[in-house]
């Protein structure tokens, strides 16, 4: 009898281990998809209020390896100190989990933009787009840049151990060189390259060519994200600014932006995306130089400071905990210059896996007068902010292409990162105390697959 109750307690606690690994790696798997660091504000909880389900957050004892503070479950203790702060987490007060190391940063206030801007940048180097074949005195087709192994998505950086500055005077190069060969400096998929190339004489043109289409740089219009009136650091786009032909990201030797005016609206449909047609303005109340562009948009500082007519003072930076679904509104312009607010509503908040992609949350349009007037999201509308409960919580980057109501944001937090808007050493600081956590995102959340664009 007394061994038959052994094994019925031995095969109960069998069960119940069982079932608390089944259900820690359930409830565990979200914080498996934080990255190393976790942002958390001055202020606020050091485990922010329903970031872990509640059968984790209700049952954590939390101490704080730097400040010695311990705290019990339902007693979280608050972000005091600006830095870096590791968490040792036991659940149920005795099964140790991996340590979580967050960065905790001061609030940022900013101005929301939505004001309608020209993008003007100047690649490092000459983008080979496409190549240009050469009909030669005997009607044959040649391309000597090709067949020196010169091609798309290349960038040429110096001709001769002369850097170029743009396509006119790569242009210039070659056609006072007549039959010389030329050594160009290329980089090709991450290498450097010198590869020779010998010009050949194109009858049509009455010139030298090697045979390539080039670009140099681009532009475009879209909306301005936020202004930071203590650095006069702006940020605006939220996404990449890349060549439309090879995919590479345009990496700024020179860039500006001005303020523009939209003159008309091409409205968004299922499979066909609007946009919004501009002119540059450059003498108007914008202008700014482009220092970054990056995953999650372009950088710099603008000349003078800029307003938005719904924001009486600067408003505070959400940080991604803090982001909920439901409503909120979007800035933008759909004529001329003046910033409209529209009603939207955020679907959902992405894993902080997809900022690599600029994708914090799913938005869509519910503004009645935006859907009619350019059927959702549109090409210029990326970098318009959106606010919700008085906080800069994101701004667009992406459409649905099947569901123009529909799209990504970009989390402000993100960005305010990027930017370097908080005080020198805090981001550094914690980056060096990171191997210290644990998480991995191991188990990637799947998402729905959509077809989207970048704006």
């Amino acid at each position: 009898m007394h061994g038959e109750k052994k094994s019925v307690r031995f095969h109960v606690l069998i069960m119940l281990f069982i079932a608390w690994a089944v259900v820690l790696g359930l409830q565990f798997k979200p914080l498996n998809c934080f990255s190393t660091l976790l942002n958390v504000q001055l202020g606020d909880p050091l485990l922010p209020p329903n970031l872990l389900p509640p059968l984790l957050q209700n049952n954590l004892s939390i101490s704080v390896a730097e400040q010695k503070v311990s705290a019990s479950p339902h007693r979280i203790p608050l972000a005091s100190q600006a830095g870096p702060a590791t968490l040792e987490l036991k659940l149920f007060g005795f099964i140790p989990l991996p340590r979580l190391v967050l960065n905790v940063v001061p609030p940022v206030y900013v101005v929301p933009g939505g004001h309608s801007i020209g993008v003007m940048v100047q690649h490092r180097g000459i983008i080979v787009v496409g190549i240009a074949p050469i009909f030669d005195s005997a009607g044959r087709k040649e391309s000597p840049a090709r067949l020196a192994g010169i091609g798309p998505g290349d960038v040429i950086l110096q001709i001769n151990g002369q850097k170029l500055d743009n396509s006119r005077q790569m242009q210039q190069l070659i056609a006072r060189s007549g039959r010389q060969r030329l050594f160009f400096t290329v980089l090709q998929q991450g290498k450097m390259k010198k590869i020779g190339v010998q010009p050949l004489y194109c009858p049509q043109s009455k010139s030298y060519r090697i045979g390539l289409y080039v670009r140099d740089g681009a532009s475009g219009v879209g909306t301005l994200s936020f202004y930071h009136p203590a650095s006069g650091t702006y940020g605006a786009l939220g996404h990449i600014i890349a060549d439309q032909e090879t995919g590479i990201q345009i990496m700024p030797e020179r860039g500006s932006i001005f303020e523009a005016r939209v003159v008309n609206i091409n409205i968004g449909r299922s499979g066909q995306p609007g946009e919004k047609v501009g002119r540059f303005i450059p003498n108007g109340a914008i202008a700014g130089n482009i220092t970054s562009n990056t995953n999650l948009g372009i950088f710099g500082r603008l000349e003078k400071p800029v307003f938005n007519p719904y924001f009486a003072s600067p408003i505070p930076v959400a940080m991604s905990y803090q982001v909920k679904k439901g409503p909120a509104e979007m800035y933008t312009v759909l004529s001329g210059q003046q910033i409209r607010r529209f009603r939207v509503e955020v679907v959902d908040v992405l894993p902080p896996f997809m900022q690599k992609q600029g994708k914090g949350m799913i938005i869509r349009v519910t503004d009645p007068e935006l859907l009619a007037t350019a059927g959702g999201i549109i090409q210029g509308m990326s970098g318009s902010p959106i606010v919700q409960q008085g906080k800069l919580i994101g701004v667009v980057t992406h459409v649905f292409l099947n569901k123009p109501e529909q799209g990504y944001a970009a989390l402000a937090e993100w960005m305010v990162e990027k930017a370097g808007l908080w005080p020198n050493g805090v981001t550094e600081t914690a980056d060096r105390a990171a191997p210290a956590a644990l998480f991995v995102c191991k188990n990637m959340l799947m998402m729905e697959k959509y077809n989207y664009i970048f704006y």
